[in-house]
């Protein structure tokens, strides 16, 4: 049984149309690894950014008293103290503020 050129072609299209739809779907399971992955680091990055700001308020006692005091005390700080205070609590409210974001868009769990 000799087949004529358009019935091959035909038969080429069928099988091009099921290597486009498996093709398709292997690139839907890329996605959604690939989802998944940025999820991941996303949340790597957040714990990471708030774990630096707690070791380095933690590790130096300079900075640990001033924390401390400026928290605890209602005596004034000086103007570098407090700016450094403020500057350590913008850290940490930025660290907050990203995760905030990430969690209203869905990339990390409230």
């Amino acid at each position: 049984m000799k087949l004529k050129l358009s019935e091959w072609a035909s038969i080429a299209e069928i099988i091009g149309a099921f290597a486009v739809v498996i093709s398709l779907i292997y690139v839907g399971i890329q996605v959604n690894d690939s989802t998944s992955a940025v999820r991941a680091a996303s949340a790597n990055d957040a714990n990471v950014a708030m774990q630096n700001w707690y070791l380095q308020i933690g590790s130096n006692q300079q900075t640990s008293e001033l924390f401390y005091q400026a928290l605890i005390s209602e005596e004034a700080l000086s103007n570098e103290e407090e700016f450094q205070f403020l500057m350590m609590y913008h850290g940490a409210f930025l660290a907050f503020q990203n995760n905030y974001l990430l969690a209203e868009e869905g990339t990390i769990d409230a």
